[in-house]
């Protein structure tokens, strides 16, 4: 199971923990109101996770974070909801 990040987890200062702090940082700042929450929070949370494990991937083939962003947008987000 894995386990769940925290801001204040940030601090070691290792490359994994670097994007995921960064990642936090700006998902935080677009996040608003429902950031305040537990769920919000929670989920601001994973989705830090997330854009770090892929930043992560990005770097390891040589790529720029302008490769997330476009393999983001080009997600379907209204396809994937009709789908699950």
């Amino acid at each position: 199971m894995a386990r769940r990040l925290r801001q204040d987890d940030t601090g070691r200062g290792g490359p994994v923990d670097q994007l995921f702090a960064r990642s936090l940082r700006e998902i935080q700042a677009h996040a608003g109101e429902p950031a305040q929450t537990e769920t919000g929070g929670f989920l601001i949370n994973e989705a830090a996770q997330l854009l770090a494990a892929l930043r992560l991937w990005a770097q390891t083939r040589y790529r720029s974070d302008q490769a997330v962003r476009d393999m983001l947008e080009a997600l379907d987000v209204r396809g994937a909801r009709t789908r699950v």
